[in-house]
């Protein structure tokens, strides 16, 4: 399949920093970005990240949030409306049409010329909670499956603001990332189910382990 295309309404790149108070690095604090960048497998030029078990890194080289999600942080939480500007959720590209309800892993999509694959779920961390000033926001936007997803890179090349965002090609599994949030998240969930998420072929390993030893857990306790 092949959708209508979306252009990018945000590019964002920053650098790694001290977070005030807490005293630990992180890369969360983006800016917006006009001029054509970079984009290779280990993710786009100017960017960095701080963490490189959660962000960066060849499964995780490109971050991608839903534009149309902020509308819905807006309207759940009016009084930190000053804090919800595009790019605040550390994400690096940004578009409408395409959220976690439409979208699999291993789905294939063309920014211009560049090639790209959905690799995994973003997980959200306690750094969100630090930029929103809203304790436990990492774990509401976990749980509205509302946290945008990673892409590797599988044909490097470059971006910027405006660039067409087309899917061009969709997997067959037909789980959503919400449906596979679902299941990752569930507090027993269908060991079939979580075989098939498990088994999907462009997941990336730290998941499919996770998956693994819930499926061995429940197979262990399956009359528990």
């Amino acid at each position: 399949m092949t959708d209508r295309a979306t252009p990018l309404t945000g590019v964002y790149t920053g650098r790694t920093d001290i977070l005030k108070e807490e005293g630990h690095r992180s890369a969360i604090v983006k800016s917006l970005v006009r001029k054509r960048l970079r984009l290779d497998s280990g993710g786009l030029e100017g960017d960095e990240q701080a963490d490189l078990s959660a962000h960066g890194g060849a499964d995780r080289a490109l971050h991608y949030y839903p534009s149309e999600h902020y509308a819905f942080w807006l309207a759940a939480f009016p009084r930190h409306a000053e804090k919800f500007a595009p790019g605040t959720f550390g994400e690096n590209v940004s578009a409408a049409g395409f959220t976690e309800k439409n979208v699999q892993i291993g789905d294939a999509f063309r920014i211009d010329s560049a090639i790209l694959e959905i690799s995994v779920p973003r997980n959200p961390c306690w750094k969100l909670n630090h930029r929103f000033e809203i304790p436990s926001f990492s774990r509401q936007v976990q749980n509205e499956r509302r946290s945008g997803w990673f892409f590797r890179v599988l044909g490097p090349d470059a971006l910027q603001l405006g660039d067409a965002c087309t899917r061009i090609q969709s997997t067959p599994s037909g789980m959503t990332l919400a449906a596979l949030w679902d299941i990752y998240l569930a507090q027993r969930p269908d060991i079939d189910s979580l075989r098939a998420a498990r088994d999907l072929p462009a997941l990336v390993a730290s998941w499919k382990h996770a998956l693994g030893s819930r499926i061995d857990w429940l197979a262990r306790n399956a009359n528990g």
